[in-house]
């Protein structure tokens, strides 16, 4: 269905959102109250010593990096803003200067004529949150929507598109598998984590409306689909079933139903704010995964022969189908708010674009409610763990000098974007026969 050669072209609808994402820790640099700089200190948590540091220099040369979107054709731009600057020492202290560059920020975008995504939470918080137990605590949502409301008032003329979370079940690297801080590896209060996240997703949502009553409030979500490893094996397809829950059902679950339910820990209400609480989804696809019970994780290691990225992640377009499918199903319009590849070969992320992108024109074509697509990443940038190893952008960072360079498959999605449209002959322009099917 995915080759290369047996079509001549695919087209997208007018006025469909078209750009790329970013995460303020990830590309600003100079963040140093969070409880991510505390975690990069510790030796041998990030790979080769890596530490955040300056990054991408965004925070002063965005609107550089601005102009480079706008020159690649991009009609809108995610990004997000960095709680611990507004807020670095309690929930009601603000920073006056940090608002006032965030403004400045958005009115950048506004001029250049571009929508606005806006993350409120993309992993990182503020040290006196963290410390207190994030969002395992109870009335953390209280001091998450105080933060949400400020944002709401000062920027409520200038954003499109509000997200309360990005991917909020990543929760599970930080607290079920022990990667990520707080580095816990217990599930219950995982349960916890998560039940606070979506009482913070409806406080947050329910703070932004009082401020901008017609605010179009979502919540992104990283889609995986869970399958066992052995087919038949009653162990393997608990695991799946139980990480598809944690992952994906239990947020699908609370925002449409307003109930969260988590037996282990005794929680299971239902809140009336969550109940169909997300205006659109935010859809972000990297990979499926295969879970093996005997695995200290749960998850199987690849195999041998099988596409892998520079994150060790398999790429499969047929699983990008089913995860815009399965939230088109809740009836609420669908962005893909992340897609994209980690390599040092741009013939392969020219490949990777093209190839999910024919699936999100197979799901138009289905009559499925997609609006847009957003490449991750617009830069190189800081990837949390894995440091500055794996290159997910379309304009590559020098980290020495912080030059710019745009790649060729940035020239390639511009021509998509340019037309509305994808056909053969731009594969060809951009693609070597040998990456070809």
């Amino acid at each position: 269905m995915l080759s290369l050669t047996d079509f001549d072209r695919v087209q997208f609808p007018e006025n469909f959102l078209w750009g790329a994402a970013a995460s303020a820790y990830q590309v600003e640099g100079g963040n140093t109250k969070n409880q991510w700089y505390l975690f990069e200190q510790e030796e041998g948590r990030i790979e080769n010593g890596d530490r955040c540091g300056r990054s991408c220099g965004h925070y002063e040369l965005y609107e550089e990096d601005f102009d480079l979107a706008h020159d690649l054709k991009h009609n809108t731009h995610r990004l997000g803003i960095e709680w611990s600057r507004l807020c670095p020492e309690a929930p009601e202290k603000f920073d006056t200067k940090e608002i006032e560059h965030y403004r400045k920020v958005f009115e950048a975008l506004k001029e250049r004529g571009m929508k606005i995504f806006l993350t409120l939470h993309h992993f990182t918080e503020p040290v006196w949150f963290a410390e207190k137990g994030s969002f395992t605590r109870k009335g953390a949502e209280e001091d998450f929507a105080k933060y949400v409301s400020r944002c709401a008032e000062e920027y409520g003329d200038l954003i499109d598109f509000w997200i309360t979370y990005n991917e909020p079940q990543v929760a599970l690297i930080g607290w079920l598998w022990g990667e990520f801080p707080p580095r816990k590896t217990d599930l219950a209060l995982t349960c916890r984590e998560l039940a606070g996240r979506l009482k913070g997703h409806a406080s947050a949502r329910a703070a932004i409306k009082e401020k901008v009553a017609d605010a179009q409030v979502g919540l992104v979500m990283a889609v995986s689909e869970f399958l066992p490893q052995r087919t038949h094996d009653f162990l393997d397809q608990h695991y799946a079933d139980l990480f598809d829950y944690l992952w994906n059902e239990c947020f699908i679950q609370g925002v449409t139903t307003g109930r969260i339910s988590f037996p282990l820990i005794g929680e299971d209400e239902v809140v009336s704010e969550l109940v169909d609480s997300c205006d659109w989804w935010g859809v972000n696809f990297y990979t499926d995964l295969r879970i093996n019970s005997r695995h200290p994780r749960g998850i199987a290691e690849t195999l041998p022969g099988e596409r892998v990225t520079q994150m060790g992640w398999t790429w499969s377009p047929e699983g990008y189908f089913r995860a815009i499918e399965r939230f088109a199903k809740l009836g609420k319009p669908i962005y893909l708010t992340e897609n994209g590849i980690g390599t040092l070969d741009d013939y392969e992320r020219v490949r990777f674009i093209s190839e999910h992108l024919r699936v999100a024109a197979a799901a138009l074509d289905k009559g499925l409610d997609l609006r847009g697509y957003l490449y991750w990443s617009l830069l190189d940038n800081f990837e949390w763990a894995c440091g500055f190893r794996p290159r997910f952008g379309l304009i590559e960072i020098n980290y020495e000098t912080l030059e710019r360079t745009v790649k060729p498959s940035a020239r390639f999605l511009a021509e998509i974007i340019e037309n509305n449209e994808m056909t053969i002959q731009m594969i060809e322009r951009y693609l070597p026969q040998s990456y070809r099917f």
